[in-house]
């Protein structure tokens, strides 16, 4: 199997509700089609390379099969996914091509909630400040109240938490996207939306295990969401 590319993955937080989930949609592909699923070694996730008989984008170059291969990440827990690829597009034509793009749920992501909560830590049951766990590297919203002159803004930074003109905004703007950074390494993790939709530039096994960390981090906060039935709860 080709090395995975360090380089931009994107895709989204998804749920499949077929038998067999994502992993049975994929072993049910036939040939020339069938994949190989690999572990990443000293993670939770797994990787593997999907052809196509077609490019997906403009300027892609077949392998000497005629097939053009793509590179995807995966992290499993029970019918909940994450999966990426090197670009978003890519992820759909997965779904497409497995026959399970129409039974495919999205989360609802509280971004806004757990912005205001990172710049304003809640606090503990004794009424101490756990502090903040993750840095905001970006915050991205829609602003009301301005009609047409300003609908939306950006906040690009080393820490905007610590900004008082964006603690001030945040007052007036609801954030549909956001960037966070791990205050260990100060490095860049994900960029994360309202519906699921996720980025990150892919920098090995930690990066991937800091990514579980913080997806377990959201989940325990209750800032991501299914539907079950009517109602939406954390899973």
């Amino acid at each position: 199997m080709q090395p995975l590319p360090r380089a931009v993955f994107a895709g989204r937080l998804l749920r499949v509700r077929t038998e067999g989930g994502l992993e049975g949609a994929l072993q049910r592909l036939s040939h020339p089609h069938h994949v190989a699923v690999s572990p990443l070694e000293g993670t939770r996730w797994t990787s593997f390379w999907l052809p196509f008989t077609r490019a997906l984008s403009a300027g892609d170059v077949p392998q000497e099969d005629g097939l053009f291969r793509y590179p995807f990440l995966c992290r499993a827990s029970d019918d909940r996914y994450i999966l990426v690829s090197t670009d978003s597009d890519h992820v759909q034509a997965l779904l497409k091509r497995t026959g399970i793009a129409g039974h495919v749920d999205a989360p609802r992501v509280h971004v806004d909630r757990a912005t205001r909560e990172l710049v304003f830590p809640p606090a503990d049951s004794q009424g101490n400040s756990p502090g903040r766990k993750y840095i905001l590297g970006a915050v991205y919203g829609a602003v009301e109240g301005y009609a047409r002159a300003l609908r939306n803004v950006s906040f690009f930074g080393d820490d905007i938490a610590e900004a008082a003109i964006f603690r001030h905004a945040l007052e007036q703007i609801s954030v549909t996207r956001l960037t966070l950074r791990d205050p260990s390494t100060d490095r860049e993790l994900i960029s994360l939306n309202t519906t699921g939709g996720l980025d990150f530039h892919f920098k090995g096994a930690k990066h991937l295990n800091a990514i579980d960390n913080l997806t377990a981090f959201f989940r325990t906060n209750g800032y991501i969401e299914w539907r079950v039935g009517r109602a939406w709860h954390s899973l």
